[in-house]
């Protein structure tokens, strides 16, 4: 029975590319959200789409800051307009 974690064996992979489909598919959404919204409230054209909001959802710091920045930017238009 194997009782240390490890992201080198079976079990650790599965895990470690579970947070990656977790993190694209976050990044998919919420980015091209978050930009687009502030592009349209200074006027400019939406031009982020899904697949520039998935690289940038596997990026280390913008994978995690993701859905702050949506819930932010929710709450922040919601109190300019």
């Amino acid at each position: 029975m194997k009782l240390v974690f490890s992201p080198f064996n079976n079990d650790g992979c599965v895990i470690l590319l579970l947070f990656i489909i977790l993190s694209v598919t976050t990044g998919a959404f919420a980015w091209p959200y978050t930009i687009n919204t502030w592009l349209v409230f200074m006027g400019k054209p939406a031009t982020v789409t899904w697949y520039q909001g998935a690289i940038l959802g596997c990026m280390p710091i913008f994978g995690q800051l993701a859905l702050p920045a949506m819930a932010l930017t929710w709450i922040f238009i919601g109190i300019l307009s």
